[in-house]
């Protein structure tokens, strides 16, 4: 995107004459901001603007400003590199933007194949307005990559799978995705951890000691040992990237 696109629809203006769209979709450059200027004014401008932040950060602030705020909430959908749930300077976002807003779905697409996208994604949806803590947000993730490149990139297999489960709105699993609530709170704080609740509460009950894979039920057990479930736990307890799941596409 031009440097002149970037700037007229970050340029701050704050006014809530702003919040009028009933429905904002959004794909942030997936960029740094280099122009030393344009970051400082990005950084006084943008609460998620902090450090050496990628401009998925206050693309995603203004994509929520943007939407029409109230009783009758606009609502927004992201396409956007997911390294802002485990890497710094993505905190200021997910604690002081996204948890302040209405998130209801988020789904994993790191494993899908979108034609031009080289970066892990993540799709996000939600509302302006304030969420209500005790409605969870629902999950979508990839267990595996595409087995081969698509003709039709729409037909993927993982990207028909992620669909059909984003659709349904309950806890399902196949082959390819998997999907699950997770509670409000839990995605309040940085870094994000897209990890269904079994896996995670496995996790934490081997680290207290206080169980072994084999004593776990087989459905439990056969997901730790999957390398997919168990690379996104190590991940979610570290404060590197995570592994950005990329597709393998066989021949």
């Amino acid at each position: 995107m031009p440097r002149g696109g970037v700037l007229r629809i970050l340029a701050p203006a704050r006014s809530t004459r702003s919040r009028f769209l009933s429905r904002c979709g959004v794909e942030p450059p997936y960029l740094t901001v280099k122009d030393r200027s344009l970051s400082t004014l990005y950084h006084d401008a943008y609460v998620s603007c902090r450090g050496k932040y990628a401009l998925t950060a206050p693309f995603t602030e203004r994509a929520f400003e943007l939407a029409a705020a109230g009783r009758n909430s606009g609502y927004v959908g992201l396409l956007m590199a997911n390294s802002f749930m485990k890497r710094e300077f993505g905190r200021p976002l997910v604690e002081h933007v996204l948890s302040r807003v209405d998130v209801s779905r988020i789904i994993d697409t790191s494993g899908a194949y979108l034609p031009g996208h080289g970066t892990p994604t993540v799709v996000l949806t939600g509302r302006n307005h304030e969420p209500d803590p005790k409605v969870p947000v629902y999950l979508v993730v990839g267990k595996e990559g595409e087995p081969a490149l698509p003709e039709v990139p729409s037909h993927g297999l993982v990207w028909q799978s992620l669909r059909a489960m984003s659709d349904r709105s309950v806890a399902t699993e196949n082959r390819w995705t998997r999907s699950f609530f997770q509670q409000r709170s839990e995605l309040a704080h940085f870094p994000w951890s897209l990890t269904d609740p079994t896996s995670r509460d496995l996790l934490r009950r081997m680290e207290q000691g206080k169980g072994s894979v084999n004593a776990l039920p087989g459905s439990a057990t056969k997901r730790l040992r999957d390398p997919m479930t168990s690379s996104a736990l190590r991940s979610s307890h570290s404060n590197g990237p995570g592994p950005s799941r990329k597709p393998v596409y066989r021949s």
